[in-house]
């Protein structure tokens, strides 16, 4: 069984979405004057690699603790759809009889490699609307990416809405998925329990030669 890891690290290098709240640590105990290291987190629900779920871009949606954690753990087809700034991810990019009803589809773009390059946030691939319908015809159950998002910096977040909507989960700033192209493996990216959260940070993780329980 082999293990990787796809959760970009979270430290005062973590790129963070334009207008969005800044990460931030500070020890809160002390192992030599408390008897124990405790650090004090501060940090947006979208953060690095994360999870979206409906009530991020739906009134009334359902909240991170409400979503059902099945939409974000299972079997996952990692593809290949390398694209260049801006471009657009079409549905032809991706494999009409890859995927299976109920998986989850991981797609990589490439874009992992700008993480720490100033046109991260600002010229990342997007996903056409088309992708949406995409997804529901073939029943996948999460879209999972190696961008910060699936919508344009300053879009209307229409791509999220179309997906969300029909209760399909999103994973966004994935990273560690090249030696994954073309291979289908068991993908975990669980959500904290926040009641209320539009979203979370997550450690995703996708392993190879899983045995079976």
């Amino acid at each position: 069984m082999e293990v990787f890891d796809l959760s970009a690290p979270l430290d005062e290098r973590t790129p963070i979405f334009p207008g969005d709240p800044p990460y931030f640590a500070q020890r809160f105990l002390d192992r030599e004057k408390d008897g124990v290291n405790e650090l004090k987190l501060s940090i947006g629900t979208h953060t690095g690699t994360h999870v979206d779920v409906p009530l991020h871009h739906i009134s009334g949606g359902q909240d991170v603790s409400e979503f059902p954690l099945g939409r974000f753990v299972g079997s996952a087809l990692v593809v290949c759809v390398d694209k260049g700034p801006g471009e657009e991810i079409l549905p032809e990019d991706l494999p009409p009889k890859g995927v299976q009803p109920g998986e989850i589809l991981i797609v990589s773009t490439g874009w992992e490699d700008r993480l720490y390059k100033d046109d991260y946030f600002t010229a990342f691939p997007v996903f056409s609307p088309g992708v949406a319908d995409f997804l529901a015809e073939n029943r996948i159950k999460a879209l999972a990416t190696d961008t910060p998002s699936v919508d344009p910096l300053g879009g209307k977040g229409e791509f999220h809405r179309l997906v969300l909507a029909r209760g399909v989960g999103i994973v966004e700033a994935l990273v560690n998925l090249r030696s994954l192209r073309g291979e289908r493996v068991f993908f975990c990216a669980v959500p904290l329990k926040i009641k209320s959260g539009d979203g979370s940070p997550v450690r995703a993780i996708a392993v190879k030669n899983m045995p079976a329980l």
